[in-house]
């Protein structure tokens, strides 16, 4: 419950209204979140999505037994298949646990369909995630962040902002931890006679059904376990990533001022190109696979950062040194290569650079950055790890 509400909370819905605000949920879970929803906002309505005809069922029966049926609609539909008639309808999104089954092929059109069911003003959306750093299961699909941010940005046709990203994983170490002590408790008392109940068949009294109900009790104990372990060791992470639709008058501002910069850039723009901070998105990308494009020799010790192609230019911003600051903590890096993928304010720099700021299974931070006067450098380098 406290994490639905904290959920709640990242919706940013106001305490009154004189106007209805609809909810768009894709994965109905069992209903508590839609429940949550109507019974803390009377002035709420959500329509969920479910392909489950068990939750659709049992949602609606708990909906009813709380009392909200009026404000909540459970549909029986794969997000792929919205009508039109919902394009712009919605002035909240939320997703919990529900886009590990999307795919990654699919990233990219799931984000296109949220971004056009939500308003094209001041909508907000929070999805909540399981993550990995590198895609490593077979037959499943766990996202990296980066592949989250970059598909957003696409299918969002740069019309959905990223607002914050925040990793609840570790939390959830102490919660498998929990729920393995509570299965073992009730095994015996609760979820022996369950099991026979529903699968009659299988679970009964002979030596067979015996065995089957030690393969289950093992199943579960060694995924709560392995679980809790890929949360501990950050090999899994549980992110929320809150976005919110941009405001048409900014969006159409940045489209005339971007286009009259691409125009032609005079000496003199430039200059005050290197006196304007800029706020965007940072990242970190594989110095490995990283296309450090400048062609000359970094100086010993300076990080390498990446930066759009509305300021690589075409390599005119080379060697040139970049202050960042995320949360009031600086750092500085030296231009040595174009992120083809960055949003027009994004920065990416290096792994070990990142963590000056943040562990990287965070993926993106909000960074305040610009470039310095030329010919500065910086008097003390960071100790890099190449």
């Amino acid at each position: 419950m406290i994490k639905l509400q904290h959920l709640v909370q990242k919706l940013k819905i106001p305490e009154t209204s004189d106007k209805v605000i609809r909810v768009l949920e894709i994965g109905s879970g069992w209903g508590a979140l839609a429940i949550l929803l109507t019974q803390n906002y009377p002035f709420v309505e959500v329509d969920s999505l479910t392909l489950s005809s068990e939750q659709k069922s049992l949602a609606e029966e708990r909906i009813r037994a709380a009392g909200v049926e009026s404000r909540v609609r459970i549909w029986l539909m794969d997000y792929r298949c919205v009508p039109e008639s919902w394009a712009g309808l919605f002035d909240r999104f939320v997703s919990v646990e529900m886009i590990e089954a999307v795919g990654r092929e699919f990233l990219t059109e799931y984000w296109a369909i949220v971004e056009r069911c939500m308003k094209t003003d001041n909508s907000v959306g929070v999805v909540q995630v399981i993550t990995i750093p590198e895609p490593l299961f077979p037959g499943g699909h766990l996202p990296t962040v980066t592949a989250l941010v970059d598909t957003l940005a696409q299918g969002g046709k740069s019309k959905l902002i990223i607002d914050s990203i925040s990793n609840i994983g570790p939390h959830y170490a102490r919660t498998l931890r929990e729920w393995r002590r509570r299965f073992l408790a009730r095994f015996d008392s609760d979820i022996i006679p369950s099991l026979k109940r529903e699968y009659p068949n299988v679970f009964d009294e002979s030596a067979r059904g015996r065995q089957e109900i030690e393969v289950f009790k093992r199943k579960w104990v060694y995924y709560y376990c392995y679980c809790e372990v890929g949360f501990t060791t950050r090999t899994l992470g549980d992110h929320i990533i809150t976005f919110s639709s941009a405001m048409k008058g900014l969006l159409t501002v940045v489209a005339i001022a971007t286009l009259s910069s691409i125009g032609g850039a005079s000496a003199s723009s430039n200059y005050r190109e290197k006196r304007i901070t800029h706020t965007g998105q940072l990242t970190w990308y594989d110095p490995i696979s990283g296309n450090d494009g400048c062609g000359y020799k970094v100086p010993n010790g300076a990080p390498g950062v990446h930066v759009s192609p509305t300021y690589w230019r075409g390599g005119q911003n080379c060697g040139q040194w970049v202050q960042l600051n995320v949360n009031g903590k600086q750092s500085y890096g030296i231009v040595t290569g174009e992120c083809k993928t960055c949003p027009p304010e994004g920065i990416d720099i290096k792994p070990w650079h990142f963590t000056e700021f943040a562990h990287t299974d965070v993926g993106l931070l909000l960074c305040s950055w610009k470039f310095m006067n030329k010919n500065w450098e910086p008097k003390d380098l960071p100790e890099c790890e190449e």
